[in-house]
């Protein structure tokens, strides 16, 4: 296990190279192609001759679950300055025409960066890879001045155009009857293809349509996917789910529906997808509606949308280029997901379970960053750090446990794990429940009954009372039981600042609340069908995976570094890897934050660093900035609490692996490096260029 250093530490001084081109649309997904062939025109660039300058890139990059639509999204802010000239626009409009493309205002652009930097010996040298970012213009800003004219553009990468409301909502209701999910998947897109087919010869407004695919992913395993059995309603549910006609499942899409959605309502209608795959092929829950039956080295795995968005012929109708539209549906791994709090407390404070948690975690390469800040001597990267603590943070836990109907009759326990604490203090409950309703209708049955009566009723309250009391007893110890998982050894919860290192192993760093609360519909993509709750306890994780808000927000400037600015998109890989750069195709990459903070006075009167548990741990990153900003590369990362590693625990594993430099900068020919993702047409990404 180690970490890995930044790779431009490795240069004595370093300076980056921005250009911004335009592209014709039939060749924004072949860049390199096109630019050995001369299809390309340099429209500005950071070089002090430059006609159009670019002053300054700001690119955002969101990387956290569902904050695009379960995909991600790579959106620029760029200032280009023209000194005594107000022609940046015109030249647009003429570059265009040397491309021969028909609407100047359907052009499309990239932006290239890349690194020289000099190394010990006094020689220059380029950074090994060039990222390569194809997008679209949204709007074009500008003020003229005496000085001349600045431009602000805001531009969104070619990919994200793919989730637009034009892009992505069908405009016709569609039925399709399926009894497995590819089958759903197919013959959806089918139909879905035969509405667009039907649109067009009633729209006088376009000559073509465009065109649209799913695809899943074999090298993460979706594909299996394809032949899960999708669910029927169980009894009593049949008006809220799917319904059954012959051996197929029968499906009512609306108008106005998103297609990225339309997947995820498929994969809720089975069994497999809400017991939720681990990183390792197994569930985490042996049944929907069961607690999980893994511990915390186990890894969820739910799903993320790569898109692509290539261009066919110009349509003269319309005046806008046919978009060829493919959504590949690949695995994601969310290290930091909770499932339920028997998890939590089984694992929590489990030196095994959080060691090999930590272990999985750079294996997979999900964690290969580390930033020591105050106090600790090593700090050399982070210019600010400014911490959010939400006192009032909560986990979902679904209310009732998202059982549907009766709440008497007992939820199916087909598959259920052998008894846990969990499960005896759930019964337990259950019987204080039922003893309480009985005295109640005891007591009903008191009002104006003979003094007979009243007495024989008297007694059974009595008894019933006796009965609850005691089963109330053994509730408080069992759930003394299952505090226990998750207390220190020495029976304390203190959760001091200042424990030693022998004192902070069973002690939890930032202890986790769970809440009963309402699952949003928007969650769940459809009723309940299982009668076991299973499909609200998915739309609980769901929603808990989708939040915004977390316990604790890090906001975090650093010096900047490639490794953030990602891998290509998967579509443009060409099975090219490295570890170079941040897969977030791959799941939510983390980083170990190191935190020291002075508390005691030596002999000396000096102040001595202590490990901090509070705030060191793993945090998930969720959003990227680079800015590139007067010759500096700096960085911004926005980042949540990984509230399922217990840093108390495995703070020493954590600062145990060291930063390793990468080989190569001075050494390697970058040259020949460089080709991995410039010089073969297929390991360009057109949707985001070498994240």
């Amino acid at each position: 296990m180690s970490y890995l250093e930044n790779t431009l530490n490795q240069y004595d001084s370093y300076s980056y190279n921005l250009a911004l081109h335009m592209v014709h649309p039939d060749s924004a997904g072949l860049l390199d192609a096109a630019i050995s062939s001369g299809k390309t025109i340099v429209m500005a660039d950071n070089s002090q001759e430059s006609r159009y300058n670019i002053a300054d890139v700001e690119q955002s990059f969101k990387v956290g679950f569902g904050q695009v639509r379960s995909t991600y999204g790579n959106m620029f802010t760029i200032k280009i300055a023209e000194p005594n000239g107000t022609t940046f626009l015109e030249s647009i409009a003429l570059t265009a025409r040397q491309l021969n493309i028909e609407n100047h205002l359907l052009a499309r652009y990239f932006i290239t960066i890349e690194f020289i930097g000099r190394v010990p010996n006094g020689s220059a040298k380029r950074h090994p890879l060039k990222f390569i970012y194809p997008i679209v213009f949204q709007d074009i800003q500008m003020q003229v001045d005496a000085g001349g004219t600045n431009y602000n553009i805001n531009a969104v990468e070619n990919s994200v155009s793919a989730f637009s409301y034009l892009e992505q909502v069908i405009k016709s209701q569609i039925t399709v009857e399926a009894a497995t999910v590819g089958e759903f998947v197919n013959e959806f897109m089918k139909k879905y293809e035969k509405s667009l087919e039907n649109d067009l010869l009633f729209n006088w407004n376009a000559a073509y349509k465009d065109e649209y695919s799913i695809e899943w992913d074999s090298d993460t395993g979706t594909d299996a996917w394809q032949q899960w059995k999708i669910q029927q309603a169980a009894e009593g549910l049949k008006t809220l789910g799917p319904s059954k006609i012959g051996d197929k499942i029968h499906f009512t899409i609306p108008n106005g529906s998103n297609l990225s959605d339309i997947t995820s309502m498929v994969l809720q209608a089975t069994e497999e997808y809400k017991k939720i795959v681990t990183d390792s092929g197994g569930f985490m829950k042996t049944a929907p509606g069961e607690p999980s039956s893994q511990n915390l080295d186990e890894f969820p795995v739910f799903y993320k949308v790569v898109p692509k968005v290539e261009f066919g012929p110009f349509d003269p109708l319309r005046g806008d280029y046919v978009k060829i539209i493919t959504f590949k549906i690949k695995k994601h791994i969310m290290v930091d997901r909770i499932m339920d709090s028997v998890q939590y407390g089984k694992g929590i404070t489990n030196t095994t379970i959080q060691n090999t948690r930590v272990q999985k975690m750079f294996t997979q390469n999900l964690l290969r960053k580390r930033y020591d800040y105050i106090f600790t001597g090593l700090n050399t990267e982070i210019m600010q750090l400014d911490l959010k603590f939400d006192n009032q943070f909560y986990e979902i836990s679904v209310v009732g446990n998202g059982q549907v109907g009766d709440a008497n009759k007992d939820a199916s326990t087909a598959g259920q794990a052998s008894p846990t604490v969990h499960d005896g203090v759930k019964a337990l409950k259950k019987s204080i429940v039922e003893i309480s309703r009985k005295i109640s209708k005891l007591n009903q049955q008191k009002s104006g009954a003979p003094p007979s009566v009243i007495i024989n009723r008297e007694i059974q309250i009595e008894e019933l009372e006796e009965q609850r009391s005691e089963v109330q007893s053994e509730l408080d110890t069992k759930l003394t039981e299952f505090a226990d998982l998750t207390r220190g050894s020495d029976g304390t919860n203190t959760n001091r600042n200042f424990l030693s290192a022998s004192e902070a192993k069973d002690d939890i760093s930032m202890r986790l609340r769970f809440a009963g609360d309402i699952v949003d519909d928007g969650d769940i993509y459809g009723p309940e069908n299982d009668g076991s709750g299973g499909t609200l306890q998915f739309g609980a994780v769901k929603s808990n995976l989708e939040n915004s808000a977390d316990m604790l927000k890090i906001e975090m400037g650093i010096r900047g570094d490639p490794y953030w600015m990602g891998l290509p998109s998967s579509f443009y890989r060409n099975n090219s890897t490295t570890s170079e750069l941040a897969d977030y195709e791959k799941g939510g990459i983390l980083f170990f934050l190191n935190v020291k903070f002075p508390i005691d006075e030596n002999s000396a009167g000096r102040r001595i660093p202590r490990d901090d548990y509070t705030l060191s741990g793993t945090y998930r990153v969720i959003d990227v900035i680079n800015r590139f900003t007067g010759g500096m590369f700096t960085q911004h990362l926005g980042a949540v609490r990984d509230l399922a590693t217990n840093t108390s625990t495995v703070l020493g594993t954590l600062q145990s692996p060291q930063i390793v430099p990468l080989a190569g900068i001075g050494t390697n020919n970058p040259d020949a490096q460089l080709q991995q993702f410039t010089s073969d047409p297929a390991a360009i990404q057109e949707s985001g260029g070498p994240r």
